[in-house]
């Protein structure tokens, strides 16, 4: 069998199962979670914690509980993948996260009507132990494999978005990832001479010396409105690396979230069609 027609096997299994397995393992115990994003997707994804005693100071819990109620961090865990999704916006998802009572495993945005889903959100808790040490906890987001139809003008990638919801002792912030700006490269953004995008809505307007520029309206606790840029996918599979400290004896809430943002400029108003991204976050120390 040819390279070709092998990555072409490898694509029609991977619309078909909608789950890639956890088979790695490291000498610094990382934690591999894969999620399906594929409109067609019909199984879980899991997480696996490889040679967990290797970070002594580091656990992941399912619930807040954190290994109080008698639990201890789980090796393995399950949630459905999203099936048929919607665009959304950022502030619609924040809102959807605000109700939340209690923050735990897959907890995934729907519509009213309940037949698509507008965001994937799964949440984990990650303690660090340590009475005296912080901990910086490193994670990373991979593009596996992902497809774009011929008759699309932009690639799903271009109007994704990671967010990364994080609370420690009450306090929540909000970390968006997303596609470098590929609409009005000309025009600088309202803080800074970049090219990242909007978090979600945006408008043209001046800065103090009269130029143009592109604003973004829409902010929240932990985010100055605009996203951070994506590494090259098409040369990194990792579209995101990141990293966040947790201080001694603290627990910290990490909760996943990816969505299409519908008020990004690439976006024609709604989700694409006969399209996926098989996507992977990793967590190590």
């Amino acid at each position: 069998m040819t390279s070709e027609a092998k990555n072409i096997a490898k694509t029609r299994l991977l619309k078909r199962i909608g789950l890639i397995g956890l088979l790695s393992s490291g000498a610094i115990g990382l934690v591999f979670l894969v999620l399906s994003f594929l409109p067609q997707g019909n199984a879980a994804f899991t997480i696996r914690i490889d040679n967990p005693t290797q970070n002594a100071n580091f656990k992941m819990y399912t619930n807040s509980n954190a290994g109080s109620d008698g639990k201890s961090d789980s090796t393995y865990l399950k949630a459905d993948p999203m099936n048929k999704t919607k665009t959304t916006t950022a502030k619609e998802v924040e809102d959807y996260l605000g109700t939340f009572t209690e923050y735990e495993g897959s907890q995934n945005f729907v519509t009213e009507e309940k037949d698509h889903e507008l965001a994937m959100v799964y949440t984990v808790y990650l303690a660090n132990t340590s009475d005296t040490e912080d901990t910086s906890i490193k994670y990373a987001v991979s593009l596996d494999a992902y497809n774009q139809p011929e008759n699309t003008s932009a690639a799903p990638i271009e109007y994704f978005r990671v967010l990364v919801q994080t609370e420690v002792d009450g306090e929540v912030n909000n970390r968006y990832y997303g596609h470098q700006r590929t609409m009005y490269p000309e025009l600088p953004n309202q803080i800074d001479d970049d090219t990242r995008e909007p978090i979600s809505d945006r408008s043209k307007g001046r800065d103090s010396d009269g130029n143009e520029v592109l604003k973004s309206d829409f902010s929240s606790s932990g985010n100055d409105g605009y996203c951070i840029n994506f590494n090259d996918y098409t040369l990194n599979k990792n579209i995101v690396d990141d990293e966040i400290v947790v201080k001694p004896n603290k627990v910290l809430r990490y909760t996943f979230v990816a969505y299409f943002e519908g008020m990004d400029l690439d976006c024609t108003g709604s989700a694409p069609e006969n399209s996926y991204l098989l996507l992977s976050l990793h967590f190590g120390i």
